[in-house]
């Protein structure tokens, strides 16, 4: 009895082991499967200015490896890297946004923010050594190891706002743009430099097309101060600055950054994604004008989105001004040549202005785009191919 069931045990250990083997294989076999997300990686560099190896997290574009294209930088620091490049992504998946490569500082200083010396941080003060690690040290390795513009924002929340204010005053040619959430002008009261500075840093700095847009949230010891400076802002307006202050009392100090890199993005690149309707009602040769202007403001080629271009010809379809959407859905073909959608509205356009033939041509060019691409609507693509197929069949009968 002792023999058989000691057989007994050592076979059902085998069949164990045969199993775990087994199930470690498939699961290795999945495990290769998977394809990883990946939102960024870390690089380190050698700061002489700062006199310590700056480590970086870096967020680019999905299809930055496949293509020639140049883009703008976002910098941050003060901030949580997987939250703004979750809502970078977010933001120009759904076109409100051009893509942009983002730079986070992970070891930053406390005092690097500050203008002057505080006294509760002896090693304070260092805000101008900080920015001439931007331009010295920081732009210049963005500049030799990715297709960067000089189109820069910069982004940071409390005293890492209250440098991007002293940033936009101080040195305009730094960052076109900032986004400062909770700008603690006053840090805590111990330093006021920015507000008792900035009328004479107004007077006699010159800006071109600079961007400063503020935030506040629920904490009322923060608003006076800042709301002082807001009326600063109001009593010096100076050409090539503009700025928009919002005020949200509802949110708190860990939400608003959220809120404010979204909307402050939003805010900046507005015009980009939406051509306003008086421009629209003008057509392509003034939505063109507009491209220019916006090209002149940004210094880059930045022109419209696609998906605006899209807005503006329905928008021109649904009021039966049929020649001049197919003007703009043409256009933005020329922008997005391989985007099914942009056909579909081309043959909407026709189909509607009784042109069957290049309604027909524009659908099948959607169709095939829509199979070389894998487009996740190929049905609802080919239900528009076979409605003018059977149009164009109804009409010789």
């Amino acid at each position: 009895m002792t023999r058989s069931c000691s057989k007994s045990k050592q076979k059902v250990f085998c069949i164990f082991i045969i199993m775990a083997a087994f199930l470690f294989l498939c699961e290795l076999v999945y495990a290769q499967e998977e394809e990883k997300i990946v939102i960024g990686k870390k690089v380190r560099m050698q700061s002489y200015i700062l006199e310590k190896e700056m480590h970086l997290s870096i967020h680019i574009p999905d299809d930055y490896q496949g293509s020639n294209v140049r883009y703008p930088v976002l910098y941050t620091f003060q901030t949580h890297f997987e939250q703004i490049a979750g809502v970078i992504k977010s933001l120009y998946d759904y076109s409100l946004i051009p893509k942009i490569i983002y730079v986070q500082i992970d070891n930053y200083e406390y005092s690097y923010l500050t203008p002057t010396k505080i006294e509760s941080d002896p090693n304070s003060g260092q805000a101008d050594k900080f920015l001439k690690f931007f331009r010295e040290e920081l732009f210049p390795f963005m500049d030799s190891n990715y297709r960067v513009h000089n189109y820069r924002i910069i982004f940071s929340n409390s005293w890492g706002a209250a440098f991007i204010v002293y940033a936009i005053l101080t040195q305009p040619d730094l960052f076109q743009t900032g986004i400062a959430s909770i700008p603690w002008v006053n840090y805590e009261d111990q330093n006021r430099f920015i507000i008792e500075n900035a009328a004479s840093i107004l007077k006699r700095k010159i800006y071109h097309n600079n961007y400063l847009y503020m935030t506040m949230d629920n904490e009322s010891i923060l608003l006076p101060d800042l709301e002082t400076f807001i009326g600063i802002l109001k009593e010096n307006p100076k050409q090539g600055l503009e700025w928009e202050y919002h005020h949200w009392p509802e949110e708190d100090h860990t939400s608003t950054p959220h809120r404010s890199i979204y909307s402050g993005l939003r805010s900046l690149f507005e015009d980009w994604y939406q051509i306003p309707d008086e421009i629209v009602d003008k057509g392509l040769e003034e939505i063109k004008r507009h491209e220019r202007t916006l090209n002149n403001e940004f210094g880059y080629e930045i022109g419209v989105s696609t998906s605006a271009l899209r807005r503006a010809g329905i928008k021109l379809r649904r009021e039966n001004r049929y020649d001049e959407a197919i003007e703009i859905f043409k256009y933005e073909i020329e922008k997005n040549p391989n985007n099914a959608g942009s056909y579909i509205a081309l043959g909407r356009a026709y189909e509607e202005n009784n042109q069957l033939g290049l309604a027909k041509e524009s659908f099948e060019k959607a169709y095939q785009i829509a199979i070389s691409t894998s487009y996740p609507q190929i049905k609802w693509v080919k239900n528009f191919l076979d409605r003018i197929n059977q149009k164009i069949n109804d009409a010789k009968k």
